[in-house]
């Protein structure tokens, strides 16, 4: 379930800032709740099965949506971005931005409702997005705080320093995730999570991906991705799979 407030139904609530792209987390608690209810339903309308994991639009996830996760029977959420914030991109334009991930976990865990920063005894297990640091964590902190201060920063922070290398193809970085799966397996994490939208496997679903040949060079990079994986005993899962594996073992 991955709901983007803008063009969620309902559409009426969201008034004038309908035409922004909106963090959930900007939203009232019944619209919020309104919004993943529909999504939730129109799911199982469509596909006749309940869906039990989900991933937040833009990102934007926090304890009001954590609680409402729960009252509708999510097992599982994959919004948390280790070590990002998205406080620079805004929603509202008189918002604070989204949210900032940087002291988060990179390994799951099942959420405190009421701080989903921390391990809790909810029933939604937080599995985030494999997104490695490439550096110490003094230079992180640092490159952090500068780009707190504006979007100008951030943007330069993100362009010249790069700090952290995600799990997640861009057309030209193959190389960079076959070494995130490596150093996943070197740090003995207990799960790597890969992450795409589906918008991005069509032509022009994606500024990525603008045509047929940048399309089919992703399926490549994807070929090569997953048979490293699959080389060092790497095994596939779906969210709802892995919740079981872990809930089992922890």
């Amino acid at each position: 379930m991955h709901v983007h407030p803008w063009n969620t139904p309902p559409l009426s609530q969201t008034g004038g800032l309908q035409r922004h792209q909106l963090y959930i987390t900007e939203l009232s608690d019944e619209i919020m709740y309104d919004k993943m209810s529909s999504m939730t339903s129109l799911l199982m309308d469509v596909f006749h099965v309940r869906p039990v994991s989900h991933r937040a639009g833009r990102w934007g996830f926090d304890e009001r949506v954590a609680r409402i996760l729960s009252k509708l029977g999510y097992l599982v959420d994959c919004s948390v971005t280790p070590g990002v914030s998205w406080r620079h991109l805004k929603g509202d334009p008189h918002g604070k931005g989204g949210p900032d991930y940087y002291a988060f976990d990179i390994t799951p865990y099942f959420l405190d409702l009421e701080n989903i920063r921390l391990a809790g005894e909810s029933n939604i297990l937080e599995v985030p997005v494999t997104v490695r640091p490439r550096y110490r964590r003094p230079f992180r902190m640092i490159c952090h705080a500068i780009a707190s201060q504006s979007a100008l920063l951030h943007r330069a922070v993100d362009k010249f320093v790069r700090s952290y290398v995600w799990l997640r193809p861009n057309g030209h970085n193959v190389g960079d995730m076959i070494r995130v799966v490596d150093w996943g397996l070197s740090e003995k994490l207990p799960v790597l999570e890969f992450m795409i939208h589906s918008s991005e496997l069509m032509p022009g679903g994606s500024p990525y991906f603008r045509n047929e040949h940048d399309v089919e060079r992703l399926y490549n990079d994807l070929d090569l991705l997953l048979s490293h994986a699959s080389t060092i005993g790497i095994t596939g899962a779906t969210l709802a799979e892995y919740r079981q594996t872990f809930a089992r073992i922890s």
